[in-house]
């Protein structure tokens, strides 16, 4: 599976909103795989990934309209998490969020996201 950066932040505060029906329902479908398979091998992409695949915003040179957004953040979070590799396991991600991510660190990476509001909820509450 292919994830952008902050792919694996939404992922883990995904309530079902987004961006069309067809996204949701890709996002839902792409959570719930990794729900049942936690230690399911991850390629971490700084392009299109699997989720983007049902974005209406992707563009057909397969980059977002809103690139320059999702790049930054992409870049922020790589810099906030320190992956080694672009290949590792889910679960180990998403261990050192719930072990070091706070709703601090969120405000700062994803500044320009239009759905921080949602995260910050699912990071507070």
């Amino acid at each position: 599976m292919h994830l952008r950066p902050h792919h694996l932040l939404c992922l883990q505060s995904f309530i079902g909103k987004g961006y069309s029906s067809e996204f949701v329902r890709n996002m839902a479908e792409i959570a719930n795989q990794l729900n049942d398979n936690p230690d399911q091998s991850i390629r971490i992409v700084r392009l299109e990934d699997d989720i983007c695949a049902a974005c209406p915003h992707r563009m057909t040179d397969h980059v977002c309209d809103h690139h320059e957004i999702t790049e930054a953040i992409d870049r922020r979070f790589l810099s906030w998490l320190q992956l080694k590799d672009d290949q590792c396991c889910y679960s180990k991600v998403t261990e050192r969020l719930d072990d070091a991510f706070s709703s601090d660190i969120l405000r700062a990476v994803c500044i320009d996201c239009q759905w921080i509001d949602v995260c910050l909820r699912h990071w507070e509450g």
